[in-house]
C-alpha cells in the first residue's frame, strides 16, 4: 500500500532541522516538513512577514508536490496549526486538489482570534530570557557558549515568524474547512484558553476529536512519542 502524506508546519523559529529525530517516529507516511521562506532548507531565501504571502508560497509548494490521487494530512503547532488551517481552506476553495483527509492541530485556540505577544519588539536579552521561561529554545542553546547563535540565527527567525503570526487575519468569506480536525492540546497552554480551544468545532463541517495533556504550549517537545503516537494512530484508522 502506498504511503499516505503528512505535511508538518513548523512553529515560530522552527524548521526541518527541528525536526529530524521525528523521522522514526513517522516511518508510516511520507514525512514532509514545510519550510518557511528563510528557514532550514530555504535558509537563503528571504523571510516573510506576512501569514497571506507564506499561505501562497506553500500553497504553491504543496500543489506542485502532492498528486491527486494519494492521500495526505497537514498537522502544525501554534503558527504552524493557523497556516495548515488556512492552506485547508485555500485547497478547498481552489478545487484543483482533494482536501487533506484531516487536520492535526495543536498549540492553539479557534483560528479567529490570534493571541498578540510582541515578540518580534523585543529586544535580544528580552527575547532570550522569554524563551527561556516558556522552553521555545532547548536549554542547550541558552547555555553561554551558544548565545552568539542564538542571537545570530535563531532569534531573527522568531522575530520574523512572530510578526507573521500577528498578521495573521481569518476572512469569513472563504467559509470552513470540511475536514475532520483532531486537536491536541497542553491544559496548561496560556496560549490556548480552553475556551479558545473547545471553539474549534465552529470550524469544520466534519467532526473534532479533543486530544488533551496536562502540560504547557510546547508538550510536543516533551511528549514527543505520546503526540507523534495520536496522529500515526489516526492515520493508520483512517487509511
Amino acid at each position: 500500500m502506498e504511503k499516505a502524506t503528512l505535511y508538518y508546519f513548523p512553529y515560530a523559529g522552527a524548521s526541518s532541522a527541528t525536526y529530524k529525530s521525528w523521522m522514526k517516529n513517522c516511518e508510516d507516511v511520507n514525512f514532509v516538513v514545510m519550510d518557511y521562506p528563510g528557514h532550514g532548507k530555504r535558509s537563503y531565501e528571504q523571510l516573510l512577514n506576512s501569514a497571506n504571502d507564506l499561505c501562497d508560497d506553500l500553497f504553491k509548494k504543496i500543489k506542485d508536490r502532492q498528486n491527486i490521487s494519494e492521500k495526505y494530512y497537514f498537522a502544525g503547532h501554534c503558527l504552524g496549526a493557523l497556516i495548515a488551517y488556512e492552506i485547508c481552506r485555500m485547497i478547498e476553495v481552489d478545487g484543483s486538489l482533494p482536501a487533506p483527509r484531516a487536520l492535526f492541530l495543536s498549540g492553539h485556540g479557534a483560528p479567529d482570534r490570534v493571541v498578540s505577544e510582541g515578540l518580534y519588539k523585543m529586544t535580544d536579552d528580552e527575547l532570550i530570557e522569554y524563551q527561556r521561561r516558556v522552553g521555545g529554545i532547548p536549554d542547550e542553546l541558552l547555555k553561554e557558549e551558544y548565545l552568539d547563535y542564538v542571537k545570530e540565527i535563531v532569534l531573527p527567525l522568531i522575530r520574523s515568524d512572530s510578526e507573521t503570526y500577528e498578521s495573521y487575519q481569518f476572512h469569513e468569506n472563504m467559509g470552513i474547512v470540511s475536514v475532520p480536525l483532531i486537536i491536541i492540546n497542553g491544559l496548561k497552554d496560556w496560549k490556548s484558553p480552553r475556551e479558545q480551544v473547545k471553539r474549534w468545532n465552529e470550524f469544520t463541517r466534519s467532526y473534532v476529536k479533543y486530544v488533551d495533556y496536562d502540560d504547557d504550549h510546547y508538550f510536543l517537545n516533551k511528549r514527543t512519542n505520546e503526540y507523534l503516537g495520536v496522529i500515526m494512530n489516526e492515520i493508520k484508522e483512517s487509511v
